[in-house]
This record gives structure tokens, C-alpha cells and sequence, in this order.
């Protein structure tokens, strides 16, 4: 069923947010994580200790160290000696994918995107936003972050339009811009707009909030203009990589290049590198 020319419509996204009766679980792992990744006085034993109060992902992090992609010959037997033979960050990374996947990991008819496809699509983001950010001398706990969740609007939306008009399918219409003008035309507001709000109700920071909210428009952001550009230059990379489409796709915002002092073809210079960090992760990601 096509879009109709409108749906009930909130005043903004936030009201929207408060709204609904199903939204995902809040991913409290990721958060912790975020915490523990910007303090100076974290260590394994705090990463221990938040992985300790989730059995679920306890439970894969020994799995994915006993791996094929990790095995030493020898079997780890605790998380300690997991989170010690995977380190800090390969284990901050799994962790984070797997509280994640929780949010996102669900069918979207009114984007017609099937769950798996949703999430690698997040992976994908996420890597190349870490990436991007490294290059650029931002925070990279953040970007990556910023990156799994750019997509978690789609999930607020599509909650309430099959709520009010089961069927609807909204229309896509470019990589630029993806489904905005059809959300627009509905709601009043987008994807990026939604998910900002309900990051916001889950308490992610505002850097984090604000980079998903402006990931279509990095020039309108006021207090982190470099990590929303981060994260346009991310979603680019992704779509190349996850819709196979070829280099010649059109360049994310020229603003945004020029704010990370990037230039096209240091951007499309990446995407080696970015693929082959994306298919490691979606290793881990099979893997868990």
C-alpha cells in the first residue's frame, strides 16, 4: 500500500516518542559503555562488571573468545580471561553491537527492509563513522556509536505508521536523502529527528543525539557540527558498501567534507580500508 498524503501528525518527534506504546528497549549496555569509553579511569575490570550484569552477552563474549576468529588453543573459561584475550576495545565493540542489535534488529514493513539488512546496515555506519573519525581527530567511541544508531528513527516511525495505516510503505527517493521527503510529507519531521528524540529519551549524549539529528544536514548543527559530518560522510560510505552501489555514487555534502577537511577523493580513498574493517565486524557479528 502506497503512503497516504498524510497521518496524524505530532506536534514534534518528541511528542511522537511519548506517544507510542512499543518502542524498542533502551540498550543500557551501550551507554555504560559510552561512559566507561570517555573516562580516563576505566579498565577491564569496569568492563568486567557491566558485562557480568547482562548474562546474554556474558555468555557470547566467551563464546566469540573461544572462536575460531579469536582461539589461542586454549579455552577461556570466565569473562575475565575473555575480556582479557579480546581486549578493550574488540570486547567494547561486541558488547555495544550486541545491546544494539536488540533495538534494531526488527522488521521495518514501512520502509520495506528486512531486519538482518537494517542491522548490517547500522554495522556498517558505525565501522565507517570509527573510522572517519580517527581520520578526522574526533571522538571515536562517539562516532561509532552515533553510526549503529543513525537508523534508530526508522524504528519510531515505522512503530506508528503501521499503527495508524498498516500497509503504508514509504516512498525512498535517493541515497541523499533516502525516505526524509516521505517522512516529511507525513509527519512533519524525519528519521534523523525521530531517532534523536528517542536517544534522547534513553539518555545518549548530546553529541551523540545531536550527530544523528543533523546526519542529513551537518551545516545546521550548533554544538557539534564535525560529528554530524562525521556521520554524513559515514552514511555515504555504508550505502556504497551495503547496496553495492559503485564509487561513482554521488559525494555526501560538500560542507561536509569540508568540515572534516576532506576531500572526495580521500573519502572514496577509504573505502578499502572501511570494507575490510565492515567485513571483520560482521565476522563478530556472525559470530555472535
Amino acid at each position: 500500500m502506497a503512503a497516504p498524503a498524510s497521518l496524524n501528525r505530532f506536534a514534534t518527534p518528541e511528542d511522537l516518542v511519548s506517544q507510542l506504546k512499543s518502542l524498542p528497549p533502551s540498550p543500557r549496555v551501550v551507554l555504560k559503555l559510552q561512559q566507561l569509553a570517555a573516562s580516563d579511569s576505566s579498565d577491564v575490570g569496569d568492563l568486567v562488571a557491566v558485562i557480568r550484569i547482562e548474562r546474554a552477552l556474558a555468555a557470547r563474549i566467551v563464546r566469540i573468545s573461544n572462536g575460531p576468529l579469536y582461539s589461542l588453543g586454549s579455552r577461556c573459561e570466565s569473562i575475565e580471561e575473555s575480556v582479557h584475550r579480546l581486549g578493550f576495545r574488540e570486547v567494547r565493540r561486541i558488547a555495544t553491537v550486541v545491546a544494539g542489535s536488540e533495538a534494531l534488529a526488527q522488521p521495518l514493513p514501512s520502509y520495506g527492509i528486512a531486519p538482518a539488512a537494517l542491522w548490517h546496515q547500522a554495522v556498517a555506519c558505525a565501522v565507517a563513522a570509527e573510522y572517519l573519525a580517527r581520520l578526522a581527530s574526533e571522538d571515536e567511541h562517539q562516532a561509532y556509536t552515533a553510526g549503529l544508531m543513525h537508523g534508530v528513527g526508522m524504528v519510531v516511525i515505522n512503530t506508528w505508521v503501521q499503527s495508524i495505516s498498516p500497509g503504508t510503505v514509504l516512498g525512498y527517493h535517493n541515497a541523499a536523502t533516502e525516505w526524509t521527503e516521505a517522512e516529511r510529507d507525513l509527519l512533519g519531521y524525519d528519521l534523523a529527528d525521530a531517532g534523536a528524540a528517542l536517544l534522547r529519551t534513553w539518555d545518549f549524549p548530546a553529541a551523540v543525539v545531536e550527530a544523528v539529528r543533523c546526519q542529513y544536514a551537518p551545516q545546521v548543527a550548533s554544538n557539534h557540527r564535525r560529528l554530524a559530518a562525521v556521520l554524513n560522510c559515514a552514511r555515504w560510505l555504508r550505502t556504497v558498501v551495503c547496496q553495492h552501489e559503485t564509487p561513482s555514487l554521488p559525494a555526501p555534502e560538500k560542507l561536509a567534507l569540508l568540515t572534516l577537511r576532506l576531500s572526495e577523493q580521500q573519502l572514496r580513498d577509504c573505502l578499502p580500508e572501511v570494507l575490510a574493517e565492515i567485513n571483520s565486524a560482521r565476522q563478530v557479528l556472525n559470530a555472535a
